[in-house]
């Protein structure tokens, strides 16, 4: 295989990982309460509908620090790493004595 072609698929791999999985894992989230809420109900028991008002509202999350400078931090990082291999080593230039 071609050192080309597994850079990107390697990076568009992690890329989607790092996209995919925290929807998949919510996803999960959700599912598994979704279970709960039908067993409780299958078995006969009430529920509070603030609980169900609260199902039904979107998931409210945590506000982040500074998403775009995350964002940049990630980027150069990515950059740099790309740009590696096509860095020389310099050798400083001598100065001739005389």
């Amino acid at each position: 295989m071609d050192g080309g072609i597994f850079f990107f698929l390697l990076f568009f791999g992690f890329l989607g990982a790092i996209i995919l999985v925290p929807i998949y894992l919510r996803e999960r989230t959700r599912q598994s309460a979704h279970h709960l809420i039908a067993q409780a109900l299958e078995k006969g028991q009430t529920l509070d509908p603030a609980l169900m008002k609260a199902r039904k509202s979107p998931v409210t999350r945590r506000a982040r620090a500074s998403p775009a400078a995350s964002f940049c931090w990630l980027w150069r990082a990515v950059l740099s790493a790309a740009a590696t291999p096509f860095r020389r080593y310099r050798e400083p230039k001598r100065r001739s004595s005389g």
